[in-house]
């Protein structure tokens, strides 16, 4: 009997995994996504319910316009501390040399790229949303500035 023994181990089929073949973004229904859109369609709800309300429509304080906007300003302002994290995984390595941790990064990498894109995409939306809000808070201020310059005109008090 021989004291050792020579040969090559080859796998019988197919490779289960090949390096680049699939390092396309992935997406997906996620909790980021849900609740995303859970606040959206949310919004849309309120907004329709408020239109077909006795009445015809809604109303708002100039206070409660500026609270509003508040708040998409500090779900943006959230979004730009998740968008600094999210930069850190497009700089992400492969912990060894060998080709599946080349695989796992380039996935990582990619995952971060959409990331970023959808966190921008929703900054930009919370950004417009709060700029709405102030801008209607600046209208109502401006009519109530006017009414009252008209009342005192006409001789009467607010």
């Amino acid at each position: 009997m021989a004291d050792e023994i020579r040969g090559e181990a080859r796998p019988a089929g197919p490779p289960a995994y090949v390096p680049g073949a699939d390092t396309e973004v992935k997406t997906g229904p996620n909790w980021i996504d849900q609740t995303w859109t859970g606040f959206v369609e949310g919004g849309m709800q309120a907004q329709a319910a408020a239109a077909q309300a006795a009445g015809g429509g809604f109303s708002y304080t100039p206070e409660q316009l500026n609270t509003i906007a508040k708040k998409w300003a500090a779900l943006e302002a959230e979004y730009q501390r998740d968008l600094q994290l999210a930069e850190q995984l497009i700089k992400a390595e492969g912990p060894g040399k060998e080709y599946a941790s080349d695989g796992n990064a380039v996935l990582i990498r990619n995952s971060g790229e959409a990331l970023i894109a959808a966190n921008r995409d929703r900054m930009a939306y919370c950004r417009a949303q709060a700029e709405k809000f102030w801008t209607a808070a600046g209208k109502y201020a401006e009519r109530e500035e006017q009414a009252t310059t008209d009342i005192n005109q006409q001789g009467g008090s607010v």
